[in-house]
């Protein structure tokens, strides 16, 4: 026997008639089509049910026919309707990627300056991690109210003249990976005695 035909399959497409959709579920061994009509719910009784069994054939042709079975019953609905094409929702797959860092890349900053990356997306922000090399102490983050940018401060100021390591790693809220992200910069005298030399988050 071939591999097992899938228990459930769910398709759906976009009526351009007075809102009406369709739907299509099913499982191994049938299907059924159904409309709706309106935001009102489901009216009428529009079933058509296709039998998608058949057990003269192995399991694994079986698979691939009843795909197909199911992918045609839809496009038939879509196209009764005068619809679109087939949307079938998806999860999140998109990693997040870094936008924005303060400071920039090789610039220098005041040793005691706050540190900050954007995100392009907002993130989970218990998995995200934020270290440096040399090592340091960072005080609690603080994040954005879009949770995609985390900033931190050193508890103690940065060694002036001492060149700076920054990793980032963490997920998005759909748990996709960011790359772990790195970038460099140089401490420079505390505040009082320096230039920002920072890049503006937008």
């Amino acid at each position: 026997m071939g591999k097992q035909a899938p228990r459930a399959f769910r398709g759906y497409c976009r009526g351009s008639r007075n809102g009406i959709l369709a739907s299509l579920v099913g499982s191994a061994r049938s299907s059924r089509t159904r409309m709706k009509e309106g935001p009102d719910g489901w009216r009428g009784k529009s079933w058509q049910t296709i039998n998608g069994y058949n057990r003269g054939q192995t399991m694994a042709s079986l698979m691939r026919v009843w795909f197909n079975v199911m992918a045609a019953s839809l496009l038939a609905a879509c196209g009764t309707l005068g619809g679109l094409p087939p949307l079938t929702p998806g999860a999140d797959t998109t990693p997040p990627t870094v936008t924005a860092t303060v400071p920039q890349r090789d610039g220098t900053i005041p040793a005691d300056a706050r540190i900050s990356v954007t995100f392009s997306k907002a993130m989970n922000t218990r998995s995200v991690t934020v270290t440096a090399e040399p090592a340091v102490t960072f005080a609690p983050a603080e994040w954005s109210a879009d949770e995609r940018t985390v900033t931190v401060r050193p508890q103690n100021p940065l060694n002036p003249g001492t060149r700076y390591t920054v990793t980032v790693s963490g997920r998005d809220r759909a748990g996709n990976a960011l790359a772990p992200f790195s970038w460099s910069f140089t401490a420079g005298p505390p505040a009082a005695r320096a230039g920002t030399g920072q890049a503006r988050l937008r």
